[in-house]
């Protein structure tokens, strides 16, 4: 069984509405998960925007995945990862080189 972090993330404040959505996008990948036979052991929910391949939700991912905490990454989709094709294409990248699957 993979070893699984749930990443979620909104553009945007943490408002009552964001935070609602928030938590019915943790509650359908969880559910994602125990589909997938993915242990999750951990959950990261940001509210930020996704332009920057090198944001710190991804470095700690990385620098995670690298220690052996997790070896795979369940989002709902990859525009949750980044928003434009550069953006993912990067993160891409270095999600492969740290060996860390990415689920959707």
């Amino acid at each position: 069984m993979s070893k699984c972090c749930i990443y979620c993330r909104i553009a945007g404040e943490a408002t009552e509405m964001n935070q609602n959505t928030m938590a019915v996008q943790t509650k359908s990948l969880c559910a994602a998960a125990t589909t997938l036979d993915l242990e999750v052991v951990a959950v990261r929910c940001f509210y930020e925007t996704a332009g920057d391949p090198n944001r710190e939700s991804i470095t700690h991912l990385l620098e995670d995945a690298k220690a052996g905490v997790f070896d795979c990454v369940l989002v709902k989709n990859l525009g949750r990862l980044g928003r434009d094709t550069h953006c993912i294409h990067e993160i891409g990248e270095a999600f492969h080189r740290a060996r860390l699957t990415v689920y959707t």
